[in-house]
């Protein structure tokens, strides 16, 4: 009965073989375009590497102690423990009487000089009236500047209308002298045409002198009248000359006196640069101390560890007054690298930070920068194992997604610094050719 049903069905079997050849094709083809496929994701799509270090939190919160270089006696205190303030604002005062007499007399002594100054340049220039410094002007509301400017103001006019009075008299005197060489030259046109009649006289006696019309006294006379006329016209050209020649004296006088006039405010001019030079140079450090009679906070944060309660108090030099515990924290990450992965990262590199004593689910990464990186490699006392110190910085926009959870110093941190883009087989193959360049080496 069994073997009757089985001769059937294995008659069956042999009557009806498979072809499986399609099937092995299509699954070779399947196999051959994974690999075709894996082999150009591998080699062709970048992958983002990164570096990971372990490492701690460390929240940068540090008070800022106020001190006061010089010291001195507190006038007005304008805070209390525990109240807030912002950068630059007044926390207390010192009592500024001598620091502002120092500068107020030393600023005067500037101004004077300023004025001074503006006075001389206008001198040398030979400009019609004295520019003075805006900054000077300015002020010109106070008594103190305002009697300068009129007091260098009067004094510039009075040089300029001496100098120019002097100049006038010069002219007066070189008009004279042209007026004095004009009558002379017409005395002595008079005396040449008086010395040509003369001659014509002389020269028309002369016949008649020979036919005895005449006598010899008078054609003397003629002659001597022509002598006395070319002496007298000698001697005024004489005066001509001298009337010329101190024409040109007076004009070299008034050039030199405008000359003298330039060099002597270019001379005071340089000797007044000097002095205001001097001066800036001795009131700038007062006008710091006065500054400086002023305690101002350095941060905004909150006023802690107030040391002085008493307004007439002494506070000396180098002295603590308060501390200022910030309001903005900065996030730093201290992590340890591998000195094995020192060379992927710079300063400057972005960052991703993990905190894992957080809620993995609820909080978010972090992003930072590298903004340390130790020269030479340290070792982990606990360990032994050697490593690059590497410090991160969490941006402030970051900062924001972690409101509400607590940030302790000492806290474990994660870094995954960002690499350069490379190919799963660039991936692979680096330790392959790790081992190649030393085998070949060692060959």
């Amino acid at each position: 009965m069994v073997h009757s049903v089985a001769e059937p069905t294995l008659q069956l079997v042999a009557s009806d073989p498979v072809d499986t050849r399609g099937t092995i094709r299509i699954g070779m083809t399947l196999i051959a375009v994974a690999f075709v496929g894996f082999g150009g994701w591998a080699s062709f799509v970048p992958l983002s590497g990164a570096v990971i270090a372990p490492g701690v939190v460390k929240v940068e919160a540090n008070r800022k102690t106020v001190q006061h270089l010089e010291g001195g006696i507190v006038s007005a205190i304008n805070v209390r423990d525990g109240d807030h303030v912002v950068a630059g604002q007044t926390l207390l005062e010192l009592q500024s009487e001598n620091v502002s007499a120092s500068v107020e007399i030393l600023s005067g002594q500037r101004d004077v000089e300023i004025a001074k100054h503006a006075r001389l340049h206008a001198e040398r220039e030979l400009a019609e009236e004295i520019e003075f410094p805006a900054a000077l002007v300015s002020r010109n509301s106070q008594p103190g500047v305002a009697a300068l400017i009129e007091g260098e103001g009067r004094f510039f006019k009075a040089k300029r209308a001496a100098l120019n009075g002097q100049k006038a008299l010069l002219a007066r005197q070189i008009g004279q002298s042209r007026d004095e060489i004009a009558a002379l030259g017409e005395q002595v046109a008079a005396e040449g045409r008086a010395i040509e009649l003369y001659r014509e006289e002389l020269t028309a006696n002369q016949t008649l002198e020979r036919k005895q019309f005449v006598q010899k006294t008078h054609m003397l006379g003629l002659q001597r009248g022509i002598e006395e006329y070319k002496s007298r016209r000698s001697e005024h050209l004489a005066e001509i000359a001298r009337a010329m020649q101190r024409i040109t004296d007076l004009e070299l006088r008034a050039v030199s006196l405008g000359d003298k006039y330039v060099q002597d405010a270019a001379a005071e001019l340089t000797v007044t640069q000097a002095k205001l030079f001097d001066l800036e140079e001795r009131i700038r450090p007062s006008r710091d101390a006065l500054q400086r009679q002023q305690i101002t906070a350095p941060i905004a944060g909150t006023v802690v560890g107030l040391s002085m309660f008493t307004v007439g108090g002494v506070i000396r030099a180098g002295d603590p007054v308060l501390d200022i515990v910030p309001t903005e924290n900065v996030l730093i990450v201290e992590a340890q690298l591998s000195v094995q992965d020192i060379d992927e990262v710079q300063l400057g590199s972005v960052a991703e930070l993990r905190l894992p004593g957080l809620d993995y689910r609820t909080t978010p990464l972090l992003t930072g920068l590298v903004k340390y990186i130790s020269a030479d490699r340290l070792v982990d006392e606990a360990s032994g194992a050697p490593y690059y110190s590497l410090h991160v910085e969490a941006d402030k926009d970051t900062l924001n997604k972690l409101q509400g959870y607590h940030l302790s110093p000492g806290m474990p941190a994660e870094v995954y610094v960002k690499t350069r883009n490379r190919t799963a087989l660039q991936y692979w193959l680096k330790p392959l050719r790790a081992v190649l360049r030393r085998t070949m080496r060692e060959t």
